[in-house]
Formats: structure tokens, C-alpha cells, sequence
């Protein structure tokens, strides 16, 4: 099976998808009210679709340990974007109608675990077989 493919395509492909749209929308669960869940404004409810679009492509275009490498890198990417939402909710001045509360900390951390995950178990899954050192 694999994992990174699957994640990608669903667990971050799929769903942040959803979560732009529903950014874009501006709803009573993902929007730019302080209220909201997840706050998010349009902007950033676009860069989750265009982030969703990339993890399509990723595991739809790629294979093997390329994919399972690249992976890992997008997995790293969300964990910086985690790491900078901690240090400037408003993203520096860039968000200030929208600051990230705890829920967008939250759903950052969870895609960078879980996409860096299945980089790794990927990577596992299409490791070279290995000749025993000795017979």
C-alpha cells in the first residue's frame, strides 16, 4: 500500500480542498469571524486550495522514493508554516483581520505529523532490498 499517496491524495489533498473552499465561503466554522473554528480569510482559505492542488499532484504524478522525498519536504513545509503561525498569528501583518487562533495551530501540526509520517514510512516501503552481509 502506499501510504504517501493516499495521504496525500486524501488526508491533505481532499480535505484542505474542502478547507478553502469553506475559507473562500467565509462559513460559521471556517471563516475570518473570531468565532470560527479555524479562522481563516480568504486568502488564506486560497493558499490551503493551492496547497491542496500541489498535494494532488504529488501523489497522483509521482512515484517511489521521489514521491516519498518530496513528501517529506511538504511535510516540512507545513511544519514551518506551524512553526511561523506560532511566532506571528497575524503572519507579520499580513493576516491581521484573521490571526490564527489555536485551531489553525492545531490543523498545522496535523498535517505536518502526518504528511511527514508517511514521507517516512513511504521511504520505508520502497528502501532498496538489501543483500545480507554475510552468508
Amino acid at each position: 500500500m502506499q501510504i504517501d499517496r493516499v495521504w496525500m491524495l486524501v488526508g491533505t489533498g481532499l480535505l484542505q480542498l474542502v478547507m478553502g473552499i469553506l475559507g473562500a465561503m467565509n462559513t460559521s466554522v471556517i471563516g475570518a469571524d473570531s468565532t470560527a473554528v479555524l479562522v481563516m480569510n480568504q486568502m488564506h482559505g486560497m493558499a490551503h486550495a493551492g496547497a491542496a492542488v500541489i498535494s494532488l499532484l504529488i501523489g497522483f504524478a509521482l512515484v517511489g522514493r521521489v514521491k516519498a522525498n518530496i513528501t517529506l519536504a511538504y511535510g516540512a513545509l507545513f511544519l514551518l508554516a506551524f512553526v511561523v503561525n506560532l511566532a506571528s498569528p497575524d503572519l507579520f501583518g499580513m493576516m491581521r483581520d484573521a490571526p490564527a487562533n489555536a485551531g489553525i495551530h492545531v490543523m498545522h501540526l496535523f498535517f505536518a505529523v502526518g504528511t511527514l509520517a508517511a514521507g517516512f514510512l513511504a521511504r520505508v516501503e520502497v528502501a532498496p532490498a538489501r543483500e545480507p552481509a554475510y552468508e
